[in-house]
């Protein structure tokens, strides 16, 4: 299988931090630098156009949308208790049952058992009743490289990554071995092979001390060769994981767990090395969360970057915190791929809705490549 090859392509790659790009972005941190170059950062909601090498003729033209965090659990409101877990999608009037792919970030243990890992503040289980709920609504991918997968132990993690395939939720950057976590979802949508594959640069072990300063990402939260775990953001892993996609299908579309918990609005110098560093392997779209705000969305060497993507089935907040948007990326027969953020808003808890008017999109059939 295409996902064996790959995934053996980079069970030797090291865990030590490697050198990223020639790049710097507009940065908060100033622990974090880089080499001194000029980036661009458009308004949040315009639309880009970037290339690829030119298609086939009888790719189709497909819709591909990806969300930031989703949480589905009363654990910090009671909205699913008394209205149930179909008001988490309705406000998407069935747009991700219309397009083509479907990537969302699933920031909760979708399993029963484990117990509580750690001390930290917040720990969120997803109820698996949830799961067929999530599927009908159109997704396609749980992401799972994030600081709440694990959250009720590595046991419950792997039960987690069990029920989502169980449900048709095909989940990326976890798993009970580094092989298995940086495994990719690869599809085949309207003449186009694309692969799906995640990554986390925080560790859910606790809120203080602050995250991983730096790339080297080495703590019990990640997995190692023979461990359970998230697939960790260190630079050497991740361009290697994706270089070895790049030679294998026609799109690489990372997701990125992240950055700042609340604390800014732009991506710092270490988050933008690390989008840099993908695009440079090869990554097509690269989809970042975890700022619980909604960032901009940049164009490096012609490639979109959704910097964050804020919350989105989540507590109604302040204004900030419930801003958020949809992904959208268009891939046309003729090679050009387009990024777009489309606005939403949490409107009560639980219940994103769509305040722009999504790309009608087409449905071509969808079948996993096994």
């Amino acid at each position: 299988m295409r996902w064996r090859a790959i995934a053996a392509l980079v069970l030797c790659a090291s865990c030590a931090p490697a050198a990223s790009g020639d790049t710097s972005p507009p940065a908060t941190s100033p622990a974090a630098t880089a080499p001194p170059e000029t980036t661009t950062t458009i308004d949040l909601f315009a639309t880009t156009t970037t290339t690829s090498p030119p298609a086939s003729p009888w790719r189709e033209r497909i819709v591909i949308y990806g969300v930031g965090d989703i949480a589905l659990c009363n654990c910090f409101h009671h909205a699913f208790a008394q209205s149930g877990y179909e008001i988490a999608f309705s406000g998407m009037n069935g747009l991700f049952t219309r397009d083509a792919l479907t990537i969302g970030n699933l920031e909760c243990a979708a399993a029963d058992g484990g117990r509580v890992l750690s001390d930290k503040p917040n720990s969120f289980r997803c109820d698996i009743s949830a799961l067929p709920v999530l599927r009908a609504s159109g997704l396609d991918v749980a992401v799972m490289a994030n600081n709440h997968s694990a959250d009720f132990g590595f046991e419950a993690l792997l039960q987690a990554r069990d029920n989502l395939e169980a449900a048709g939720l095909h989940p990326v950057g976890a798993g009970a071995d580094l092989a298995e976590a940086v495994r990719p979802a690869v599809f085949e949508r309207g003449g186009w092979t694309i692969a799906v594959v995640a990554f986390s640069g925080v560790t859910g072990l606790t809120y203080t001390p602050a995250y991983p300063p730096g790339p080297a990402l080495v703590n019990p939260w990640f997995a190692e060769a023979d461990t359970p775990g998230i697939a960790p953001a260190r630079f050497e892993l991740m361009t290697e994981v994706v270089s070895a996609l790049d030679a294998e299908v026609d799109i690489v579309i990372v997701s990125l767990h992240q950055g700042e918990y609340n604390e800014t609005h732009i991506p710092t110098a270490l988050e933008v090395q690390r989008g840099h560093a993908l695009v440079d392997a090869g990554a097509d779209i690269v989809i970042a969360h975890h700022h619980h705000r909604l960032l901009p969305l940049e164009v490096y060497r012609d490639r979109p970057i959704f910097w964050g993507m804020g919350n989105f089935v989540w507590a109604r907040l302040d204004t900030d915190r419930s801003t958020t948007a949809l992904a959208e990326i268009v891939l046309s027969p003729d090679g050009t791929v387009t990024g777009r953020l489309v606005p939403a808003v949490i409107e009560s808890d639980g219940h994103p809705v769509l305040r722009g008017s999504p790309d009608p999109g087409t449905a071509p059939e969808r079948h996993m490549i096994d």
